[in-house]
Parts: structure tokens; sequence; C-alpha cells
């Protein structure tokens, strides 16, 4: 059996958990089925309290526990995640900020105490980017990288496109769970800004920090633009990095003008190979749940395999 835990049973957490109990194909893949021993959460939830914990040294000194999803979000996971790849256990996570941040730390426990770091969920949602980059192209050289980064933005373009104001739209994305309370991360560019970073650092193997990044929201976007405008993550590869978020407008024949609503898209240009494109749900309970789960698999099928080393 293979036991592993979660941190966080909100969105992504509980979506992990209600695909693991339903996957079918999981027991192939690794050889034996995926038991959640463990979930850290203080809330009460009755439908796993024989699961529930509030104690983490419960989870971290937990022998037969080799994997942990993080899903708790937030930069202030760090603690969480450090302590359980210094015990010796993988960790996989959806949190982009604590990827963007803390990244290049947790990559070097990883290392030393060897076992696995991986976060495809933090970039894109559901779309398998992360891995691909990693080993699909890795005999090529990637020149360039654009795509949308951020479901909440296009989400907000889509609904002005529609007609409505910024602000409506914006209410809009709050009312359906695509924003949160404070949207500012979002509607700034920052968050765009943290994936763009991650990418980055998986593609030249070394830690770029999204401070660097020239990034702009579309908080002035007007409504009349909205139709033609995406926001852009952006970056080329050549003896200087040159990255950037901003709306930009495109050509209706440009492949990224096609991707409306809360849809993730990110083009990558090959040196040989030429360009490709990954498309599809870029949040949501389900569809990140599902890039949390490749990479449990990923680390129970072979726990020397690792982003970052």
């Amino acid at each position: 059996m293979n036991y592993i835990a979660i941190l966080g049973l909100g969105t992504v957490g509980g979506g992990v958990y209600e695909l693991l109990k339903d996957n079918c194909r999981i027991k192939k893949m690794c050889g034996d089925e995926i038991t959640v021993a463990h979930i850290f959460d203080n809330r009460d939830i009755p439908e796993v309290s024989s699961l529930l914990t509030n104690d983490f040294n419960k989870i971290l000194t937990d022998k037969k526990v080799r994997v942990v999803a993080e899903t708790m979000g937030g930069v202030s996971a760090y603690d969480y995640v450090a302590a359980l790849l210094d015990a010796g256990k993988s960790v996989v996570t959806s949190n982009k900020d604590l990827v963007a941040e803390k990244g290049a730390e947790l990559f070097e426990i990883a290392l030393k105490r060897k076992v696995n770091f991986l976060f495809e969920a933090s970039v894109g949602g559901g779309i398998p980017i992360l891995r691909p980059i990693f080993t699909s192209f890795a005999s090529d050289r990637i020149i360039s990288v654009a795509g949308i980064l951020n479901g909440t933005t296009n989400f907000i373009l889509s609904e002005m496109a529609a007609g409505l104001s910024f602000n409506d739209a914006l209410a809009l994305a709050q009312d359906r769970g695509y924003a949160e309370a404070d949207p500012s991360s979002d509607i700034l560019g920052l968050d765009a800004a943290r994936k763009l970073s991650i990418l980055i650092s998986l593609i030249t193997d070394k830690f770029f920090d999204y401070k660097h990044i020239q990034t702009e929201g579309i908080t002035a976007v007007q409504k009349a633009d909205a139709n033609t405008t995406k926001l852009i993550a952006r970056a080329t590869f050549k003896s200087v990095i040159e990255a950037s978020v901003r709306p930009e407008i495109l050509d209706s024949a440009h492949p990224l003008s096609l991707i409306n609503g809360c849809n993730n898209a990110l083009l990558v240009e090959c040196e040989r190979a030429g360009t490709y494109m990954l498309m599809g749900p870029g949040a949501g309970s389900m569809p990140t749940a599902q890039a949390v789960i490749s990479d449990i698999i990923e680390c129970l099928r072979d726990t020397s395999y690792s982003w970052g080393r």
C-alpha cells in the first residue's frame, strides 16, 4: 500500500482526495493503491473526520507516509514543506507562491535528502506544462515561451469582450470562485509573473526572481479593447533573458487569441522542432488536483526523479 498525506483540504486538496478515491488506473501506474493516511486541517470536516489531524508532527513522524501533497497555498507553507523534505518525505505542491519565492531553497533540501519536490500544478492548473518542458523538450533548446497563465484575468477580459464593465466582470469572477476577495495578485499581473518565473527557472536550471519580470496588469484595459487583448506572459532566451507580463493586442489569427474564459495556454518555441501549444483548464478543483496526482504517481514510481536538480 502507498500511503500519502494531504496538507489542506480546500479546493485543490479536496479534489485530490476525491480523485484518489475514484481513480482505478492509479494502482496499475504505481503497483498498488494510494491511500490517504492523514489530512492536516484545522477545520472540522465530518466527511473525513477519521483522517483529520491538526498535529503536523503526526504526519512528519509517520514512517509509512512517503509522499505529502501540500495544497494549503501561500509562502507560509514553507516551514511545513521544508520539514517534510528534511525528514526524507517527497512533497508535491500546487503552490506557485511557494515555488516562486522559496523553490531554490526547497530544491537544495530535496537534493540533500534524495527525495522529490514536484510542482506540476503550480503553473497552468491541469495542463501538463512543466513535465513536458523538463522531459519532452530536453533534447532541444527552448527559444521562447509565451502564454496565458492566469485564468482569472482571462475570464475577466472575456466577459468584458461580451459587454461587462471591468468591475462587473471582476465581481462575476469572484462570485464564481475564480477570483479571491482580494484579487490584486491576479489583476495586477503578479500571479502570472510568479508562474512565468517558475517556467524560466525550470528552462534555464537557474532560479529566476519574478521581481525581475516587467509586469503590468489588466486594470487599464478598456472594454472596447477587451475583445483583442490578452494578458500575455512572455520570455525569450537569448544572451540575456527578456521577460514580461502585460496586456497585448493580438491579431485574430494568433493562436492565443482563441483562448477564452478560465482556460490557460502556452506556446513553446524550440530551436529545431518548432512551436508547440499546450492548452486546457488553468484552474479549478479537479484539473489542478489531477496535476497534483500526476506528481504523486511520479514520486511513488521513481524516487530519484525530481525537477531542479
